[in-house]
């Protein structure tokens, strides 16, 4: 079993991921993402490097999914509140 794609998890895999990460993402097969792809009709923007190589922007993803791009700014109240839940 995978585990569940979070906000931070997608963040963490930084500017761009590629085409399996994003379906998986996406809840979708390999297979149909690369249908998808084929057609020009995958729902974020697919980026081709040379000639084989195609990547897909994890800021897109987090848009489509209606996620912060950036994740959202710690208070000092928060920070607090979870170093006191962390012991």
């Amino acid at each position: 079993m995978t585990s569940a794609w979070t906000p931070a998890r997608i963040r963490a895999l930084g500017a761009r991921t590629d085409v399996p990460t994003a379906c998986a993402i996406l809840g979708m097969s390999e297979r149909t993402g690369r249908d998808l792809v084929r057609r020009g009709t995958f729902p974020v923007a697919v980026l081709r490097l040379g000639a084989k190589k195609q990547v897909v922007p994890t800021a897109a993803i987090l848009v489509l999914l209606g996620i912060a791009i950036e994740a959202p700014a710690r208070t000092a109240s928060s920070t607090v509140a979870d170093a006191s839940e962390a012991a």
